[in-house]
């Protein structure tokens, strides 16, 4: 009588195309009608969490997720874990030569990953400061929110096309029961840094004027108004809550 783990391996090895003879043919027929929902249901799932990617590969999607499954087999149980290595998927050679790609495939999955990721994290407390902690940063080649914006619109854009490269740091949080992005500019990024150390915003504005006024000889006066105005829209996007 076959073990649980043996058993485990046998429909692993079912799921990858590979015969097993230690299964009766009832078993393995019921299996294979398994398989064929778990394909269909990972499918739909693919199918909303990379809609943009979708939107081009409309009629090869379901054999994308043949292959996809084949070369990232099961490893858990939960449907979302299942599209965990979708964007490493879209990233190798096989997917290019099979299916043709450009240079921003890859990274527009993976944000869309960290996006889904973030969502599901479970919600962390404020620091003292007021900052949020259910966020990442992701740095990529490309202004994702941008380029989503122009994948939506009615512009005439090819699976093949390659998007210009604009280096972006983007801020992904999770508020009032959504995800949000901030493209983050140099100095919003730098702010944020010391946010992260839970330091007083009394203690960072005071850092920040000090900093500036040295370095662009500006009245001190006038980059406190610029930095209220930084705290002010953090505060109006809920990254901090003071």
């Amino acid at each position: 009588m076959n073990t649980s783990y043996e058993l485990q391996q046998d429909i692993l090895k079912l799921f990858q195309g590979q015969k097993t003879t230690k299964l009766s043919q009832n078993e393995i027929n019921k299996l294979l009608i398994y398989k064929g929902l778990v394909i269909t249901n990972l499918e739909s799932l693919l199918s909303k969490i990379f809609s943009e990617i979708h939107a081009f590969y409309k009629e090869e999607w379901r054999e994308i997720t043949k292959d996809y499954l084949e070369r990232h087999p099961c490893d858990s149980p939960i449907y979302n874990k299942l599209c965990e290595k979708f964007p490493e998927f879209l990233d190798s050679s096989f997917f290019q030569e099979k299916y043709g790609s450009n240079n921003y495939f890859s990274e527009l999955a993976l944000y869309k990953w960290l996006d889904l990721k973030t969502y599901n994290e479970k919600e962390k407390p404020r620091l003292q400061n007021g900052f949020i902690q259910n966020y990442l940063v992701f740095e990529s080649r490309f202004n994702l929110p941008l380029i989503i914006k122009l994948l939506k619109s009615d512009a005439e854009i090819n699976k093949n096309d390659d998007m210009e490269e604009e280096k972006s740091h983007l801020f992904v949080y999770r508020t009032n029961n959504n995800t949000q992005t901030l493209v983050l500019n140099p100095t919003t990024r730098e702010f944020i840094e010391k946010l992260e150390t839970n330091q007083d915003l009394k203690t960072i504005k005071e850092f920040f004027i000090h900093k500036y006024s040295q370095e662009t000889q500006n009245f001190e006066t006038s980059l406190e108004a610029q930095i209220d105005e930084l705290i002010n829209y953090l505060k109006k996007m809920n990254i901090l809550l003071i």
